[in-house]
């Protein structure tokens, strides 16, 4: 091979996006028919974000229907203490927080979902886990773990995961960043306490340097789970399937790329309007795709803890 190619392939390795110019060049990749019978993919976590003391459980209910019908798996992103100054933009309060609640400079317990609360606990096949502490970020309309300071990092990652566990009575194994993003610091305060971590596409600057050509192969080859010793790091294609255009075209397109575990992450918030009303044909398309994934011979719904206890084992009281 010539020096000049050789030395075209390392540089795509350590930029940020010039091997995938080099690879797809050099190594052309065949992409299956995702109309056939055999998907690329074997599992799928669905992963409800946002949920929280304000979440409703009849709209919860209402949006799961299916999943708690047939008690498939189904992993919640809980926020511990909610804000209720969580803003998705300058100065717009998210829906999730009721408008009688909100810009007030308070914080809200999950505790206080009573309802909510008793009915995940009853529920074995609802794995928790963390997203966040409050939701808001320490710097105000940023992501709330997408910053330096170690001493906020490390008091929200151990108290949000202290009240989970009293609340909830086990604790939370994997961690939903807020808006999908964290420092290199937060991620690896997060690996101390955590067996994994469930985000968007990442950037190989919060992994260590030993860890970036498999992380690059792993991105050319459409592997979203990526393995740093025992943690896990669980990857999506960056869509909200509760706002995303759920007819098949855009999810085949979407989801022919990934090879081994597909996460589709959801508000369940965002199938209701401003006044609570269920917005029935987005839960209508919703349900199609989820039925049709569920009655494929080949994939299987699972938790984020199942992934990790099929390399791993049982999880041990140190590991939690």
């Amino acid at each position: 091979m010539p020096v000049s190619l050789c030395f075209k392939i390392i540089l795509g390795f350590l930029t940020p996006n010039g091997w995938r110019k080099y690879f797809t060049r050099y190594c052309p990749l065949t992409i299956p028919n995702f109309g056939g019978r055999v998907l690329p993919f074997r599992y799928i976590v669905i992963r409800d974000d946002d949920i929280c003391r304000f979440t409703s459980l009849d709209q919860f209910q209402r949006v799961h229907r299916f999943f708690l019908e047939e008690k498939i798996p189904l992993t919640v992103a809980v926020i511990p203490r909610v804000s209720d100054r969580v803003s998705y933009r300058l100065g717009v309060i998210e829906g999730f927080i009721p408008s009688s609640f909100a810009g007030k400079g308070k914080t809200y317990p999950i505790g206080e979902n009573k309802a909510l609360v008793d009915f995940i606990r009853q529920s074995e096949w609802i794995e928790v886990d963390q997203h966040g502490f409050t939701h808001e970020g320490i710097i105000p309309f940023t992501p709330e773990f997408l910053t330096s300071n170690y001493e906020e990092i490390v008091s929200r990652l151990e108290t949000g995961k202290a009240e989970l566990t009293e609340v909830f009575d086990r604790a939370p194994l994997f961690f939903v960043p807020p808006c999908d993003q964290v420092s290199p610091i937060a991620m690896k305060e997060i690996r101390r306490r955590f067996l994994g971590i469930s985000l968007s596409r990442i950037s190989h600057r919060l992994l260590p340097f030993y860890l970036w050509p498999s992380f690059k192969l792993g991105k050319w080859q459409g592997r979203f789970l990526l393995k740093w010793g025992k943690f896990m790091i669980l990857q999506h294609p960056g869509m909200d399937w509760s706002t995303s255009d759920l007819s098949f075209d855009p999810f085949r397109v979407r989801m022919q790329w990934v090879r081994d575990v597909l996460v589709l992450p959801l508000h369940s918030w965002k199938f209701f309007d401003a006044q609570g009303h269920l917005i029935l044909d987005r839960l209508v398309q919703w349900e199609n795709i989820l039925k049709y994934l569920y009655y494929h011979e080949n994939i299987q719904f699972v938790r984020f803890s199942d992934l990790w206890r099929q390399k791993h084992g049982a999880v041990s009281q140190t590991e939690t």
